[in-house]
């Protein structure tokens, strides 16, 4: 299951605007995705994203893949092609109003090393041309429509990381001044879910989002009074249980 809830990830939590499309009167543009992140681990070779339309009229939407490096730089300006080593499918969504749609997620080729690809799910007025499966009367009616209605158009982009067939993990828990750094000094992305901050009651815990490190990265718990953390470490198909110290 993709991972829903991350701190510190601002790639994870982006949106962008570009002018096109947004309706008119009170009703709010926009599509939503049932994830910000997917991780296909080593024995996976494809995953879904769900786009759900949450405006009153037919959203067309175009779907771009484009690789990115592990700090979130995108590696290549126009959006991958197949070659690229993540296919997204179907590439051009026509989703009802107030309906959904599911977008399978490929990886290709070789997997020797992590990839990291952003997939930019992005409004547009709909084209033959540029994909879309409608009829030349259904292009015309669909423009006019939206261009009466819409002037703003929001889109969301995922972060999917494609981890290699044979990962390297390699994890250090050490105890820092103020609190304990998780080291990623492997191939391969890890996480930390399940993840509470507990008083000395195990009971007494506060839930916290999921984590992620990616490779050769570190993540810092900062201590807290009588307090200690506790997490599921998941190295590829491999979870340990971990607990931190307890601060006085």
């Amino acid at each position: 299951m993709p991972f829903t809830a991350f701190r510190h990830i601002p790639t994870l939590r982006w949106m962008f605007a570009t002018i096109g499309c947004l309706l008119a009167g009170t009703a709010t543009a926009g599509i939503t995705l049932d994830s910000m992140h997917t991780y296909l681990a080593p024995n996976r070779s494809t995953g879904e994203l769900t786009v759900y339309n949450m405006s009153p009229t037919t959203a067309y939407v175009r779907v771009d893949v484009i690789e990115m490096s592990v700090k979130g730089e995108e590696l290549n300006a126009e959006p991958g092609e197949p070659e690229n080593a993540l296919l997204a499918s179907p590439n051009r969504l026509i989703v009802p109003a107030s309906g959904r749609q599911v977008v399978r997620l490929i990886a290709l080729g070789e997997r020797d090393r992590e990839r990291y690809f952003r997939v930019r799910f992005v409004p547009v007025t709909p084209k033959k041309a540029d994909g879309f499966a409608i009829s030349d009367e259904d292009e015309s009616e669909a423009s006019k429509a939206i261009h009466a209605q819409l002037s703003i158009q929001v889109g969301y982009g995922a972060r999917v990381v494609v981890a290699p067939r044979s990962p390297r993990f390699d994890t250090r828990i050490v105890a820092v001044d103020g609190g304990t750094e998780i080291h990623n000094d492997g191939d391969s992305t890890i996480f930390l879910a399940g993840h509470r901050l507990c008083r000395r009651s195990s009971r007494d815990c506060e839930e916290l989002p999921v984590e992620r490190v990616d490779p050769n990265g570190r993540l810092r718990l900062a201590n807290e009074s009588g307090r200690h953390h506790s997490f599921n470490l998941k190295e590829g198909a491999t979870t340990t249980a971990k607990t931190t110290e307890e601060s006085h």
